[in-house]
């Protein structure tokens, strides 16, 4: 970005030396009057020294009327000494009034000392009563937390017997599992029964017909064992699902259950090998067709045979039922673990909430009785105040008395004082009679008075003809100020940059010097258009003065106040100064018309949307319209920051009426729509 050279103002020197020979002016002006009233001063001394000689010629009638001066004197002397009792009678009653000041302020202090002493017994009396309460409740605390203990201790004994419950369940398992193993033998014992039978079934062809009859009941016999093992075995299976359920967390339990699948397993077993048994009875069907001749061997075998498998599905049936029997108490004993689990969980709650309620407590306890220990202490303070304030009060009781005494006293002087008055009033009265009989030798010397005032009107008319130069003198001095104060106002309008923003009725216009650094050195606002009352204050020094010596650029509410109510109007006064920020670059405001008194030229400001970024175009023009300079601020652009560029903003100068891209003016390449942006807000601003 090309920047631009900083314009130099060509009149700050000779005002300068405009400035400085105006000072010298005046320290010569102030020197010339210094002098005048020098002379003045001389003169007032030879009129001293005329009065001197009338007072001299005076002398003379002074001394005759000395016995009226002597009598006056005492009648001063008398009125004096009335004034100074007077005096002393006033201050005793001053004092007096102090005193009963201090006595009622002591009063009122002692009374609210009386009153702080009742709120802080008052409060006393209330954290007692918080403590009595809090011990209560303290109280209650300790007694519910034993009766959770004790519940707890009630809980532990039922996990106790639970857990003996389970470990004679256990017990029982093991029976069963030993009953299981005595099956298991004896079915061994009847598989080696009926392969014997089946070795003499093989020689008893004969009885075949009869053993038929046998097999076919033995056959029946068979499906109703083969009917009770299986319905022992979905028994068996819904106990496994119960147990599944309710025992799944239990590590005691679980043990149960699998010591209850190894019983399955055994039952498997037992199934298998019935359907082993079933496998034989057939080959034995089989072979019983070529064994006639043995049936009643056959017979008894199978008879014996009968009598193994009663006697096993009777076992069946009895396992069964100690197995149910097993169920109903693993569940008793799995629901009072649960219950006895339960009641733990909430004793330990329990406990937990009653401990916290406890070292709540404790600590409200605590507390309360520190802030006792402190009401205690401020009503020990409080008494002890109290005390020395009655002591204060007695004492001032006292004093008061002492003054009341002392002032009838002086009463009754001021009245002996009175009629000694009266007595000299008479002697003043007599020696002013005295005083006439002299008046005669004071004609005498009215004449010698007379060349003594004519000496005093030579000196008078003298001092008139100083007076008339210092008038001569002034008036030099008003046109010199005068001088000045053109000075400055020219040193003003031509330092001084106006500047213009859109306000709440219309546009308000701001003069103000701004230093190098950007600080306010000087400012005055034009809203005479906006609301009497509200935005019109920003005129007023009582608001301007906060904006002296504050650098730009500000913000409303931050650097300086807003006027109450008219807030659209200050926020346009701090527009318009920030746009005479040294580097202005803020976006704030759009239009906004900058007056610049220096150059008589007018800066206008657009903000307007480029390809990538809001850019500010400022266009400078003469008063008749005509461009003179071009600054664009794009930083915010990636590919047209070019715009910046004097190249570019060259081509607008000169030109008073709309441009068009691409006739008057070229595009920089790359950024046509950053181009055609600018061209649009300057097109805005001369238009």
């Amino acid at each position: 970005m090309t920047s631009k050279p900083t314009r130099r103002n060509p009149l700050l020197i000779p005002l300068i030396v405009v400035l400085v020979v105006a000072i010298v002016a005046i320290a010569l002006l102030l020197m010339r009057g210094n002098s005048l009233s020098n002379q003045v001063t001389a003169l007032n001394d030879q009129v001293t020294s005329l009065n001197t000689t009338v007072e001299t010629i005076s002398a003379e009638k002074a001394a005759l009327s000395s016995d009226l001066s002597a009598a006056n004197g005492q009648k001063e002397s008398l009125a004096a000494q009335v004034e100074d009792i007077s005096a002393e009678l006033t201050a005793a009653n001053e004092g007096l009034a102090a005193v009963n000041a201090q006595l009622t302020a002591a009063n009122d202090k002692a009374t609210k000392d009386e009153a702080a002493i009742a709120k802080l017994e008052g409060e006393k009396a209330a954290l007692e009563a918080r403590v009595t309460e809090l011990t209560a409740q303290l109280t209650e605390a300790t007694a519910a937390l034993e009766t959770a203990t004790a519940d707890l201790t009630a809980a532990n004994t039922a996990k106790s017997a639970a857990d003996a419950s389970i470990a004679e369940l256990t017990n029982e398992k093991a029976k069963l599992e030993a009953a299981v193993t005595e099956l298991t033998a004896k079915l061994e014992a009847a598989n080696t029964a009926l392969a014997a039978a089946q070795s003499d079934l093989s020689a008893a062809t004969s009885a075949k017909n009869a053993a038929d009859a046998t097999i076919s009941t033995l056959t029946t016999e068979k499906a109703a064992l083969e009917a009770s093992i299986a319905d022992l075995t979905a028994q068996l299976e819904s106990v496994n699902t119960q147990l599944t359920e309710q025992f799944e967390a239990d590590e005691t339990i679980s043990t149960l259950t699998a010591e209850k699948a190894a019983l399955e397993a055994s039952i498997a077993d037992l199934t298998a090998q019935l359907e082993s048994v079933n496998t034989q009875l057939i080959s034995a069907q089989k072979e019983l067709s070529s064994a006639d001749a043995s049936q009643t061997e056959a017979d008894e075998a199978i008879a014996a045979l009968t009598k193994e498998a009663a006697a096993l599905e009777a076992n069946v049936a009895d396992l069964t039922a100690k197995l149910d029997e097993a169920n109903t108490a693993l569940a008793a004993a799995q629901a009072d673990l649960t219950t006895a689990n339960t009641s733990l969980t909430e004793a330990g709650a329990a406990i937990a909430a009653l401990t916290a309620s406890n070292e709540t407590l404790e600590a409200n306890v605590a507390d309360l009785s520190a802030k006792l220990d402190a009401a205690a202490a401020d009503l020990a303070e409080a008494d002890a105040a109290s005390a020395a304030l009655s002591e204060a009060n007695k004492a001032l009781t006292e004093a008061n008395a002492a003054l009341t005494a002392s002032n009838e006293a002086l009463t009754a002087a001021n009245a002996a004082l009175t009629t000694e008055k009266a007595t000299l009033e008479a002697s003043v009265a007599d020696l002013s009679a005295k005083l006439d009989e002299t008046t005669a030798t004071l004609a005498a010397m009215t004449e010698a008075k007379a060349e003594a005032d004519a000496s005093i009107a030579a000196l008078t008319e003298e001092k008139s003809a100083i007076s008339a130069e210092l008038s001569c003198t002034s008036d030099e001095l008003t046109a010199t100020k005068s001088t000045l104060t053109d000075a400055q106002s020219t040193m003003v309008s031509l330092l001084s940059r106006n500047a213009i923003a859109k306000g709440y009725n219309g546009n308000i216009t701001v003069s103000a010097i701004v230093n190098g650094q950007g600080a306010i050195a000087y400012l005055t606002v034009d809203a005479s258009g906006e609301t009497e009352g509200l935005g019109q204050k920003v005129m007023e020094t009582e608001y301007l003065v906060q904006f002296l010596g504050k650098k730009l650029p500000l913000t409303l509410g931050e650097d300086v106040d807003a006027v109450a109510g008219a807030t659209i109007t200050s926020q346009a006064v701090v527009d318009a100064l920030n746009l005479l920020a040294p580097d202005y670059s803020n976006n704030r405001t759009a239009p906004v018309i900058e007056q610049r008194s220096v150059t008589k030229a007018v800066a206008y400001v657009q903000n307007v949307q480029g390809h990538e970024s809001t850019m500010k175009v400022v266009v400078y023009t003469t008063p008749e319209g005509v461009v003179t300079d071009v600054n664009v601020y794009a930083e915010g652009e990636t590919n047209g920051q070019d715009v910046m560029s004097n190249a570019f903003t060259s081509q607008f100068v000169g030109h008073s009426s709309e441009v068009t891209l691409g006739v008057e003016v070229d595009a920089v390449a790359g950024a046509t729509a950053t181009s055609q942006a600018v061209v649009d807000a300057v097109n805005n601003i001369i238009k």
